[in-house]
């Protein structure tokens, strides 16, 4: 764990705090009666989830390239919800992923090569496309 603030994890000097993914692959699975999504590497091990996103493949069925969370050193991409949050950014070629327990408890520090992160992006969002449509 790591007690770092938001403005603390995408500081230049903390980077070398972040581990590279090998392997990164997006996973949509079934929780529940919904569809989630987690980040794993090449082991299948999570590196970072979503736990407030139910129905995943429904929302990504209307995404492109253009909607992945992905920001930049200046403005990450930020989700806070009940406890957890998640920071994505891209620098250079790289995509940094933290994800936390509060504001401030990072437990996941992780780095993917940004074109990875991006085809890993490509894969999910067709894989939500070919999941059948729920019936009403």
């Amino acid at each position: 764990m790591f007690e770092l603030s938001i403005e603390e994890v995408i500081a230049e000097s903390n980077l070398e705090l972040f581990t590279r993914v090998d392997g990164f692959k997006i996973e949509l699975f079934q929780r529940s009666s919904s569809t989630a999504l987690r980040f794993t590497d090449d082991q299948g091990q999570e590196i970072a989830s979503f736990p407030w996103w139910d129905d995943v493949d429904q929302d990504l069925r209307r995404w492109t390239v253009e909607n992945i969370p992905l920001g930049n050193i200046l403005q990450p991409y930020t989700d806070l919800d009940q406890g957890w949050g998640i920071l994505i950014w891209r620098q250079a070629d790289r995509v940094y992923i933290a994800e936390c327990n509060g504001e401030k408890l990072f437990h996941s520090l992780h780095w993917v090569v940004a074109d990875e992160y991006t085809n890993a992006w490509t894969d999910a969002l067709a894989q939500a496309r070919r999941t059948p449509e729920p019936t009403a």
